[in-house]
């Protein structure tokens, strides 16, 4: 029912209040160093009657000072007097994205429509913060360029986000018909510290978040919000599943072992004998979903080869990579506290 389905995204959000609170947190800290950065970029030092207007103080009272973005503005400098507007345009996105983040958190897919494509939207609209924050930054080196960079402040994608980005990035929780739950694609946006909840109406095919389980991964199925006490705690990249009643039940906290069938914990596992096709899966591709549950569970030493292979694949390439950044770590540093300029385009 629509309005169960609203009841359950609003303690969603509760749960995960403090997740959200970190992204709230740099954005307000933000908002504050923009304000007084512009203020001291204009030439007579006053501030415009809209950022006169602006009564910031209620995003940063109590909040936690997030560094990264506190100093991105350090410094004063000179500013072409025809940037000072679109400066302001940044700081109005970073109040708005402020001022909606739960709107922009909480979203409904529509009957028949693409869940990747709306949780790609919310990203994008959320992402507007980080865009804004860029542009204000090229605007006061004076290398902003209407056609290249108007744009991330309408939408800034996931895609573009940094590491430091997309380890703020606040919970996303989505209410979505069973049938157009198509769940892989998701992959692309579970990383850093993003949590994705799954409110699910309807018919619901047994197992299809069993395919996201990868080492670093939270992924669990529950019929209840108070099942994701400990998703909610989990520092790292998560996806959850509200579910119908029959569908397979089980969490996968990477914490807590070495081996997949040690992190893997199945509460319900549903009949294979399934009969009907539900949002374009056949019986046959359902049952293939249970099939990844019992061979990741019951078969933990074939499952650990494979996920081991992967993951010995993913260290290699991420020791190769932080050796190969060693001679330059004082300049990453220092890069990691500031707007990333690096991709213009």
């Amino acid at each position: 029912m629509p309005s169960e389905a609203k009841t359950t995204e609003g303690a969603v959000t509760e749960l995960l209040r403090d997740t959200s609170e970190r992204f709230h947190s740099a954005v307000a800290a933000t908002i504050e160093q923009v304000r007084a950065a512009i203020a001291e970029s204009r030439p007579s030092g006053a501030e415009s009657s809209g950022m006169r207007q602006a009564e910031l103080g209620s995003f940063a009272t109590g909040r936690i000072a997030v560094d990264r973005f506190s100093a991105l503005f350090t410094e004063t400098r000179a500013v072409d007097a025809s940037r000072i507007g679109i400066m302001e345009q940044a700081f109005e996105v970073l109040r708005d994205v402020a001022d909606r983040q739960d709107e922009i958190c909480r979203i409904t897919v529509g009957a028949g429509q693409s869940l990747y494509a709306a949780v790609g939207a919310a990203l994008a609209d959320v992402g507007r913060a980080f865009g804004a924050t860029r542009v204000f930054e090229l605007c006061r080196s004076n290398e902003y360029r209407d056609a290249d960079h108007a744009t991330w402040l309408r939408a800034f994608p996931h895609a573009r986000w940094t590491e430091a980005e997309r380890a703020v990035a606040p919970p996303i929780c989505v209410t979505v018909n069973g049938v157009d739950c198509r769940v892989g694609a998701l992959a692309d946006f579970l990383d850093g510290q993003q949590k994705i909840v799954l409110v699910v109406r309807g018919a619901f095919a047994p197992a299809p978040l069993a395919h996201l389980i990868t080492p670093r991964r939270y992924v669990v199925q529950a019929i209840d919000v108070a099942s994701l006490d400990e998703f909610r705690s989990y520092e790292g990249p998560g996806i959850a599943a509200i579910v119908p009643r029959g569908s397979a039940r089980f969490r996968h906290d990477p914490r807590a072992g070495e081996r997949v069938g040690d992190r893997l914990t199945i509460d319900e596992r549903p009949e294979s004998v399934l009969r009907k096709p539900i949002g374009g899966l056949s019986p046959s591709q359902q049952r293939e979903q249970l099939a990844v549950l019992d061979e990741l569970s019951l078969k933990p030493g074939i499952a650990t080869a494979t996920v081991a292979a992967s993951a010995s694949t993913a260290t290699s390439s991420t020791v190769g990579a932080r050796a190969a950044a060693r001679p330059a770590e004082r300049l990453a540093a220092w890069l990691l506290n500031r707007a990333d300029l690096s991709d213009l385009g």
